[in-house]
C-alpha cells in the first residue's frame, strides 16, 4: 500500500485533497481526528516522507506549511505517543497526561540544579540526587522528604542538632538562641538598666536595681532592708567621730578596715575644750595602721582657734587599699599646757574608690 493509501485510510472522513504546488500531495481532515485541534493536515514532502500538522488554515493549508517540505508543531495540538520516545532537547508541554496501566515515573540523572525562569516552576534531583525546587527564579531548596526510619530529614538533622550540649556566652551577653540552641552572643560597652520601684526583699537573696525615687544604684540582701551603693565622685560617707582619749601621748585611738578601696578626701577634729599655753601643740593624724605608715596631708594640729572645729586645708586626695586597717593617731603629743584640749574627735570623708 502506497503512503498516500495508508494516508487516506487514517483519515477515513472529511477529506479534501488539495494541489500540491511541489508535485507533492496535501490532504486536509475537517473533522477532530485526535484532538481539539483541527483542521489536520497531512501530505508527502519532497522527499516522499508522510508531515502532519493541524490548525491555522491559510487557503486550504496550515501557515506552517507556507513550504510542505517539514511542519512545526502546533501549540494547540493533543499529542499521542504509545511506546517509547526519544526527545533531543527541551520539551515543552502546557499539561502531560498519563493513561498507562503501571505506576507513573519519570527518571533523571542527578546534578547542581539552576534556578528556574521567572514565572516557572522546576523540580528536579540536586547535588547529591536529593529533590529540590526553584520557584519562579528563586534559590533552589531542597524538598523535605522521610527517611528510611519515617523521619522528614530537616526535622531529624535540627533534632540531632538539639540533642548535642549547646554552647554559652563566655564573657558576653545573650541576646537569642539559634537554631542548633546554641547562644547567640554580643558584647556592649554599656548596659542600660531601667529604673523602677524597690522591690520587695526576698529572704536568701540579693537585689539590685536601679531606683526610681533615689535616681541611685540600690539593694537588699536577705531582705534586710534597702540600701544605697556608694558610688565614687557622687556619693561621700565619713567615719567617724573617734573619740581621742588624750593628747599628751603618742597614742592612736579607733580602728576601722574598710571593706573595699577607699579616697580619704578630706579630716575633721572637734573638740570640747580648746589647749591653751602649750610649748608643743598635740598633732592628730590619719595613719594606716597595716604599713605604720602617717597618711600624707591628713594630720592637724590642735593649736589655738578661736572655734572648736579643726580642719586641714583642702589636702591631696589619698587613696587607701581595702583590707589595711585605718586609725586615728596622735603623732605629736601635747607639751607644757597651762590646759589641754579636752573631748577631742576625729572624722575622715572618704569615697569608695
Amino acid at each position: 500500500m502506497t503512503k498516500l493509501a495508508r494516508i487516506l485510510l487514517l483519515l477515513g472522513f472529511g477529506l479534501a485533497l488539495l494541489p500540491a504546488a511541489h508535485a507533492q500531495f496535501a490532504i486536509v481532515a475537517h473533522g477532530p481526528l485526535s484532538g481539539a485541534c483541527y483542521p489536520h493536515t497531512l501530505g508527502l514532502d519532497s522527499v516522499d516522507n508522510v508531515v502532519y500538522s493541524c490548525g491555522d488554515a491559510v487557503n486550504g493549508l496550515p501557515a506552517q506549511w507556507a513550504a510542505i517540505g517539514g511542519a512545526t508543531a502546533c501549540p494547540a495540538c493533543i499529542q499521542q505517543v504509545g511506546g517509547n520516545a526519544s526527545i533531543t532537547g527541551n520539551f515543552t508541554m502546557a499539561e502531560l497526561i498519563t493513561n498507562g496501566g503501571g505506576a507513573w515515573q519519570v527518571v533523571g540523572l542527578c546534578g547542581s540544579l539552576g534556578v528556574s525562569p521567572t514565572g516557572y516552576l522546576l523540580l528536579g534531583a540536586d547535588t547529591g540526587c536529593l529533590p529540590a525546587f526553584s520557584s519562579s527564579g528563586g534559590a533552589v531548596t531542597l524538598l523535605a522528604y522521610q527517611d528510611g526510619s519515617g523521619n522528614v530529614l530537616q526535622n531529624a538533622l535540627t533534632a540531632s542538632a538539639l540533642a548535642a550540649v549547646p554552647t554559652d556566652c563566655s564573657g558576653q551577653y545573650a541576646i537569642g538562641i539559634s537554631a542548633n540552641g546554641n547562644a547567640v552572643c554580643n558584647t556592649s560597652t554599656y548596659v542600660l538598666i531601667p529604673e523602677i520601684a524597690a522591690p520587695a526583699g526576698v529572704s536568701g537573696y540579693g537585689e539590685i536595681w536601679a531606683d526610681s525615687t533615689a535616681h541611685l544604684f540600690k539593694g537588699n540582701e536577705n531582705n534586710a532592708g534597702a540600701v544605697t551603693f556608694l558610688t565614687k565622685n557622687i556619693n561621700y560617707a565619713t567615719w567617724g567621730p573617734c573619740p581621742i582619749g588624750g593628747t599628751t601621748a603618742t597614742t592612736q585611738y579607733c580602728s576601722w578596715t574598710p571593706p573595699a578601696g577607699i579616697t580619704l578626701i578630706s579630716m575633721d577634729v572637734a573638740v570640747n575644750g580648746l589647749p591653751a599655753g602649750c610649748s608643743t601643740y598635740a598633732v592628730i593624724s590619719a595613719n594606716n595602721e597595716s604599713t605604720s605608715t602617717l597618711i600624707s596631708g591628713f594630720s592637724i594640729t590642735l593649736g589655738p582657734n578661736s572655734a572648736n572645729t579643726f580642719q586641714n586645708v583642702t589636702p591631696t586626695a589619698q587613696a587607701f587599699p581595702s583590707g589595711n586597717v585605718l586609725t586615728f593617731k596622735v603623732s605629736t603629743a601635747a607639751a607644757g599646757c597651762s590646759s589641754n584640749a579636752t573631748n577631742v574627735v576625729a572624722t575622715v570623708t572618704y569615697q569608695i574608690s
